[in-house]
C-alpha cells in the first residue's frame, strides 16, 4: 500500500476499460490470473495489477487471490459504479437537463416531469445530491 495515493494517480489508474474490469472482478469476488476473463497477456494482466496494487485499490489476501480494499471499494461504490448507473440513463439525464433550462416552465411543474422521468430508478439520489 502507498503512503499516500491522490484523486489523480487513482483516476489515472482507472483510464482504461481494462484496470476497471479488473478493479470490477476483484470487488465481485477473488480476483487470480486463472479466473480473469479478458484478452490480456499474462504480463499485461499482472502490470495493470500492480497498478491497482500500487495505489491501494487492490489488494492480495491468502497469498492467493485479489480483492478490494476498503478505499477500492469505496472508489469502486462511489465513482465507476455510480458512473456506469448514470451513463446507463444518459438520454433521461439530458431530458432534465434541457426541460431544468426552459423559462417557459412552471417550476413545479418542471419537478413533476423530473419526478416521473426518474421514478422506478436510482437517478433520484443523483439529482438530488447535484447542483441543479
Amino acid at each position: 500500500m502507498p503512503q499516500e495515493v491522490t484523486t489523480e494517480q487513482i483516476f489515472t489508474v482507472l483510464s482504461d476499460n481494462t484496470s476497471v474490469n479488473l478493479m470490477k472482478t476483484a470487488y465481485a469476488g477473488r480476483l487470480t490470473s486463472s479466473n480473469y476473463v479478458g484478452k490480456l497477456s499474462k504480463k499485461q494482466f499482472y502490470t495493470k495489477l500492480k497498478r491497482l496494487c500500487n495505489t491501494g485499490l487492490v489488494e492480495k489476501r491468502e497469498n492467493t487471490y485479489y480483492r478490494t480494499t476498503t478505499l477500492g471499494s469505496l472508489v469502486y461504490n462511489g465513482h465507476v459504479k455510480t458512473l456506469e448507473d448514470a451513463l446507463t440513463n444518459f438520454w433521461q439525464l439530458k431530458a432534465i437537463d434541457i426541460l431544468k433550462t426552459r423559462e417557459d416552465f412552471p417550476a413545479d411543474r418542471k419537478e413533476s416531469i423530473i419526478d416521473e422521468i426518474v421514478k422506478g430508478s436510482n437517478l433520484k439520489n443523483f439529482i438530488n445530491s447535484t447542483h441543479l
